[in-house]
């Protein structure tokens, strides 16, 4: 006869978080770097070291530097409609 092992169920929500901040940190260092250099001049060695990952992190979350610039890009639409849409005291 088996013996029945029970099972615990497997929370992964301190991981999504911590997946969600470093994807978050990425994108806010590359947006940073960005701000200081061309596009040409940030490379992602650098934005990796910037964001205390490891290069292959930003490979592994983001699968290229267009990738990367892509998900920046999204980032910045996003504020800006959630600018957009703050009302405007003046009126």
């Amino acid at each position: 006869m088996k013996k029945s092992i029970p099972t615990r169920s497997y929370n992964q929500k301190a991981r999504a978080e911590s997946a969600a901040e470093t994807r978050r940190r990425i994108i806010e260092v590359t947006r940073e770097l960005l701000t200081r250099a061309p596009l040409e001049s940030v490379s992602l060695p650098v934005i990796a070291a910037e964001a205390d990952v490891a290069r292959s992190t930003v490979y592994t979350i983001f699968g290229s530097r267009e990738g990367l610039m892509v998900a920046v890009a999204e980032d910045l639409l996003a504020v800006g409609l959630a600018l957009a849409a703050v009302p405007d005291p003046q009126r």
